[in-house]
């Protein structure tokens, strides 16, 4: 299963069984069933509603960012797999603690990403974050 990342401004569409992504006049085509999540880090995106209907059909969910590329909402089926149903239902029953625990380990992987990726481009700023990380552990 795909994740399909838009980070640029573009027209995403469905075609014949196809997600199709138009950018400055090229064309890349997915085949839609190939795709877990699509992951939209632009304002400049233009869906179009077959598109939508058919993610939702085949409960491919969609997540939106902000200006920051912080995700701030999803789209997703109503009828999803009951697994998954029964499994959000009990970790909203968690004890507060395990809650908090686990929001912990989600921001600490999150700020170890963006060291790692500082690292890799060369900036200095990744120490301060392992710093950060060091005061998890």
């Amino acid at each position: 299963m795909k994740i399909v990342y838009i980070k640029e401004s573009s027209k995403i569409q469905y075609v014949q069984g196809f997600l199709v992504v138009t950018k400055f006049g090229e064309e890349l085509k997915v085949f839609l069933d190939e795709v877990k999540t699509i992951f939209i880090e632009s304002a400049r995106v233009a869906i179009t509603m077959p598109l939508l209907i058919a993610c939702i059909q085949k409960h491919i969910e969609i997540i939106f960012c902000d200006q920051k590329h912080n995700p701030i909402g999803t789209i997703n089926n109503f009828n999803q797999h009951s697994v998954s149903l029964e499994r959000i239902k009990s970790q909203f029953n968690w004890p507060t603690l395990d809650k908090e625990n686990t929001w912990m380990v989600i921001v600490k992987m999150k700020i170890m990403m963006q060291s790692k990726h500082l690292r890799r481009i060369g900036n200095a700023a990744y120490m301060q974050l392992e710093n950060i990380v060091q005061k998890f552990n």
